[in-house]
């Protein structure tokens, strides 16, 4: 179907057909940061899902969604669910998810943006550490997002006027 992927972090359709049903993976949890592999997982998963429910190029968005809005101390482990799906068309850039399109000519999987949460996000962009290999590609999602480069790119992506 498509090649694995391999670095993740590196034409409109009548869909009517599919309306009402649930296009969505299951809701991951996990304590604490998500392993790298388990993330590819997930992702693999939402495509194979929605490979045949979709003709052309698709994305794929992961959106962290935690309950609870309080923050957490630095020593509690903070519960974090991932909640994984796939859609036609290019989501407007929100805080908290990672957008991946889908090419299905070259099977191929392209990191569009990565937004953390609103607080990590501020905190990041306040306190961060500008220079951390780490934290670069962070940075500049961050700093895209803040000048409305993303949501230009979201617009590009759906062939709207920019």
């Amino acid at each position: 179907m498509h090649e694995k992927i391999k670095d993740i972090p590196t034409q409109y359709q009548d869909l009517s057909q599919y309306e009402g049903k649930i296009l969505s993976t299951e809701a991951v949890r996990c304590e604490g940061s998500l392993p790298g592999d388990v993330f590819e997982r997930n992702i693999e998963q939402a495509i194979e899902n929605h490979y045949d429910i979709y003709r052309g190029d698709f994305y794929v968005v992961c959106m962290v969604v935690n309950k609870k809005a309080e923050l957490y101390s630095a020593d509690e482990k903070r519960q974090i669910v991932m909640k994984y799906f796939a859609r036609q068309t290019c989501p407007t850039p929100h805080y908290g998810e990672y957008v991946y399109k889908f090419h299905r000519k070259s099977s191929t999987v392209k990191l569009l943006w990565a937004l953390p949460d609103l607080h990590e996000g501020e905190r990041l962009l306040r306190y961060g550490d500008k220079d951390d290999p780490a934290l670069r590609s962070l940075f500049e999602f961050m700093e895209a997002f803040k000048r409305g480069d993303l949501h230009k790119l979201c617009l590009k992506e759906n062939g709207e006027d920019v």
